[in-house]
């Protein structure tokens, strides 16, 4: 019986710039550049992880504690973890790797089970 299982998953990210600064910010980021006040630009990340990707890792989870293996996660929109996928040939995401078995997409609990049989 294996003692972990691996996920590997890739997080959206989308960037909402706005062009007023809240109240706070005006007052401890306020600067002038040769006279003129110069106009903050607040950038703002959001990131969310995609609908069937937040479902295979609640399964996986699931999974991992019922059965007291270990779980790691691995985020390909960080740039190690996406190098350590490319490495080991993962292209899509979510991908589920258990022992000697490699899931890619949509995993239910029962493939799972089979899996570890």
């Amino acid at each position: 019986m294996p003692g972990k299982i691996v996920l590997y998953i890739r997080t959206r990210e989308h960037l909402q710039r706005d062009t007023e600064p809240t109240e706070h910010m005006k007052e401890s980021h306020r600067r002038t550049v040769c006279g003129y006040e110069d106009k903050l630009l607040v950038t703002t990340i959001h990131r969310w992880l995609p609908e069937n990707e937040e479902r295979v890792k609640k399964i996986v989870g699931d999974f991992a504690e019922c059965h007291n293996l270990n779980l790691i996660i691995h985020d390909r929109a960080g740039f190690w973890d996406n190098l350590r996928a490319r490495m080991k040939g993962i292209g899509t995401t979510p991908t589920v790797i258990l022992g000697k078995n490699r899931f890619v997409g949509d995993v239910t609990a029962e493939q799972l089970e089979g899996a570890i049989q």
